[in-house]
């Protein structure tokens, strides 16, 4: 779980992969993080193919986006959960880094979000 270059070992800013973010549950292929700092770089990579990161804001505490990485353990798409993008909450964006935005989820989609809220509400009820 690092930035840019995760899958190298670290990132092309020298930071150590799973040194910027922490995993607060997981639940399968989906691991809840959140940020170490504000500085960290966006997840764009991953070490175990398929994964899928629910991204935790860490100044307001809410889920931000679900990160869905491919096969080859890069990001496919992103979906955003905090913001709207032409009137649409929640959007994706498919591609690796910033992606081209698609607007309406996949039922898949949809059905891994719900996994996440799920994953979330049941790790803020334990704490």
């Amino acid at each position: 779980m690092g930035g840019r270059g995760a899958s190298s070992g670290s990132s092309k800013a020298g930071n150590r992969y799973g040194s910027q973010y922490r995993t607060l549950a997981s639940d399968g292929d989906l691991k809840l993080v959140v940020a170490n700092s504000k500085e960290a770089e966006t997840l764009v990579e991953s070490m175990t193919p398929g994964r899928i990161y629910a991204v935790v804001n860490q100044k307001n505490g809410n889920l931000k986006s679900v990160i869905f990485n491919g096969g080859d353990g890069k990001r496919a798409k992103r979906v955003d959960l905090d913001h709207f993008h032409e009137k649409k909450k929640p959007h994706a964006h498919d591609g690796y880094l910033d992606g081209v935005f698609r607007g309406d989820l996949t039922q898949e989609e949809s059905a891994v979000v719900d996994r996440a809220i799920s994953l979330w509400e049941t790790y803020r009820r334990k704490t």
